[in-house]
């Protein structure tokens, strides 16, 4: 009898060892700092204190430092079956938990703060590694250690180091974010916007007529009578059309290196590189080649032209209609191209402010109801209802007047603005007529 216990208690341990390893196989190791998804939820998560807390949009992802590429993804149960409460993850917690005191800097180690910018740490310097080619190939993001912003602060107040160039010579771009990303940012905007009454929104593909918002608003006077409130344009065209339909890639996640290119050809001699920059921002700059959509912005309001939206929106109007003629262009290094700051020239006409050189022979422009656009509202509905007007075909700029223009202008533009990912999604698109 004895024998026979031992040997059920044998087994049962036995057993037991066995499911643990199976568990230990099956569950994981996730960990405090992780950044975890589930594959049938948009919903994202930083483990902390050993629980998962949501990250609930894209300013707390910014905020806490976070980086796309370092979302985990993982099979829905096992993220529903980590412990925690699905609860709101505390922005204070996350910064206050993060390294404050220099001492944790070590040569050779990669830093960001809750800002953009990312270092390495060479020589008891911080050397700006933002750049194009540094991101593209030389670092793996993963690699970042995130700490807070004052530190960072700290250090380059004290010993500001030179931009890291260790990979100038490799022609690369930002690593862009995986479709998966892209795939979580289209799920939040739907269930952010589902059921809460947000109007069509932009930018789309214009030569899709289908759509099923049916909210509906009245449609904008001519742009000719209407006042001239802002021009602005974005770096590759936020809409998709004929012939600017060549996809330029996920981009960073943030509206740069994304939207849509020209797909038509250039002589070399219009793609002949410059011998400066232009347009210079944190996200790269303007080359031949490049496609940019401008925005020229009308508002029923009485207003003059300025910087950014709010220019629109400024006068004794309550509740003025806008509308964008969108037009876009592809920059080429050749005389033989469009001069911008003719494109962009203001006046009056009529008693109304305009732009009064837009092209009128780019194909007769698709008008349809939209929003305002912008890689802020990748995750979130605009509620600012736009009559939009896109013209069909692209015309060749200058690249050079581009550069001009960026010199010194009434709307303060001094290089080119992300994109909004296209809208996809049918409820939130007008039927075009």
């Amino acid at each position: 009898m004895k024998i026979l216990l031992r040997n059920i208690c044998a087994l049962m341990l036995l057993g037991l060892f066995a499911l643990q390893s199976f568990i230990a196989m099956a569950t994981p190791n996730i960990k405090d700092g992780d950044v975890i998804k589930g594959d049938q939820s948009p919903k994202v998560y930083m483990i902390h204190g050993g629980e998962k807390h949501y990250i609930s949009d894209v300013p707390a992802f910014q905020k806490c430092g976070l980086i796309w590429t370092w979302i985990e993804y993982y099979p829905q149960k096992i993220v529903d079956g980590f412990p925690g409460v699905n609860t709101e993850y505390n922005l204070a917690d996350c910064v206050n938990s993060l390294p404050k005191d220099k001492s944790v800097l070590k040569q050779g180690y990669f830093y960001k703060g809750q800002e953009i910018d990312m270092y390495v740490y060479d020589n008891n310097k911080l050397r700006n590694i933002s750049t194009p080619q540094f991101l593209g190939r030389c670092i793996d993001m993963k690699r970042i250690v995130v700490v807070q912003q004052k530190l960072i602060n700290e250090v380059l107040k004290d010993n500001k180091g030179k931009p890291a160039n260790f990979c100038s010579d490799i022609d690369a771009v930002e690593a862009p974010v995986t479709d998966q990303v892209i795939a979580w940012q289209r799920e939040s905007l739907a269930k952010n916007t589902e059921g809460k009454g947000f109007g069509p929104q932009s930018p789309r593909d214009i030569n899709s007529l289908k759509g099923n918002n049916r909210i509906t608003f009245k449609v904008a006077p001519a742009y000719t009578k209407m006042n001239l409130c802002n021009i602005h344009f974005h770096k590759n065209a936020e809409h998709k059309g004929k012939h600017f339909n060549k996809y330029a890639g996920n981009g960073d996640g943030f509206g740069y290196h994304s939207g849509y290119e020209f797909s038509g050809n250039l002589s070399e001699a219009e793609l002949t590189p410059l011998n400066k920059k232009i347009g210079v921002s944190k996200h790269g700059s303007l080359s031949s080649g490049d496609t940019i959509e401008v925005h020229y912005v009308y508002s029923t309001d009485q207003v003059k032209p300025g910087p950014e939206l709010s220019s629109c929106l400024s006068g004794p109007v309550e509740d003025p209609q806008l509308r964008v003629e969108a037009q876009v262009y592809v920059l080429i290094n050749s005389d033989k191209g469009r001069n911008f700051v003719d494109l962009t020239k203001v006046g009056v006409k009529n008693g109304k402010y305009q732009a009064v050189n837009i092209p009128n022979d780019i194909g007769t422009p698709i008008q349809y109801a939209g929003s305002t656009t912008g890689p802020g509202f990748n995750q979130t509905g605009s509620p600012l209802q736009v009559t939009w007007s896109v013209r069909p075909e692209v015309a060749k700029v200058n690249i050079l007047t581009v550069g001009e223009w960026l010199k010194g202008n009434v709307f303060d533009e001094d290089h080119a603005h992300g994109v909004r990912n296209l809208i996809m999604n049918p409820d939130l698109l007008s039927k075009i007529k």
